[in-house]
């Protein structure tokens, strides 16, 4: 942004601006503080936060992939939720049909901290190509939430790990991640693939109160200390593979109440 004043022009830098407080809306309609998902994430990016950020979400379909990295100003305090809006009837759906390698995926977290999604269907049953995936977790990604939402992956047999629904892409840091009360339909592989850092194990991850129907596997964890996979419910005819498989995860963990 440019000010001018008795012939000087300042630049004044984005951060400058402020960063996002309070509760902003996404949705195709007049008003609005954001048409996508994609504008949302670029204005966090942009901009940082300076208090809890809470986007609402009006009903539709968002055909879009994008990327979350590192938000200045986050905090336990100053958190960003993505939600649908309590008061849009219909579903929020994010939906990517790309056959690309190089975006696989509706979501990339690469790196924020203190992010909830919540009340989102994510959609990449039209899916074309030999691809897939729905949320991947970059470097040290932390703090992560995911609470009563709707994963619908492809229809497959498949134990290529171009399927999983929610997985990490390199081995790293990814502590109090919480993934719970949502739902897993179909899609190859395991739906929850998360490999952490073999010299610095993670901590803090809760996998509780999900169903995941028709999936090639379970929830598949390495190098984590201390998990928690409660109350979860793991079923269908295209299982092949192990409901619960835990590597090198150490401490005291707890599995319980779990149906598979």
């Amino acid at each position: 942004m440019r000010n001018i004043f008795c012939g000087l022009v300042i630049i004044v830098p984005a951060l400058l601006l402020g960063g996002l407080s309070g509760t902003y809306v996404i949705g195709d309609q007049g008003g609005t503080a954001y048409s996508t998902f994609t504008q949302a994430a670029s204005a966090l990016q942009s901009q940082g936060v300076s208090g809890p950020v809470t986007f609402n979400v009006l009903s539709g379909t968002y055909n879009e992939y994008f990327t979350l990295n590192s938000i200045s100003g986050t905090s336990a305090t100053n958190t960003i939720t993505f939600q649908k809006y309590a008061g849009s009837t219909g579903d929020v759906t994010l939906s990517n049909t790309n056959a690309n390698s190089s975006y696989n995926y509706i979501i990339r977290l690469n790196n924020p901290d203190y992010v909830t999604f919540k009340n989102i269907t994510f959609d990449r049953s039209g899916a074309t190509g030999s691809f897939g995936s729905i949320i991947r977790f970059d470097t040290g990604t932390s703090y992560i939430t995911i609470d009563s939402c709707v994963f619908k992956g492809v229809d497959t047999n498949s134990s290529s790990t171009n399927y999983r629904i929610i997985y990490s892409y390199n081995y790293s840091q990814y502590n109090g991640v919480k993934i719970k009360n949502s739902t897993f339909t179909d899609g190859g592989n395991y739906a929850i693939s998360l490999t952490a850092s073999s010299s610095s194990p993670s901590t803090g991850l809760e996998i509780t109160n999900n169903t995941f129907t028709n999936t090639y596997a379970g929830i598949s964890l390495q190098y984590y200390d201390a998990v928690t996979i409660r109350g979860n419910t793991i079923k269908g005819s295209y299982m092949s593979e192990y409901g619960i498989y835990l590597y090198y995860c150490d401490g005291a963990n707890v599995i319980e109440d779990n149906y598979i």
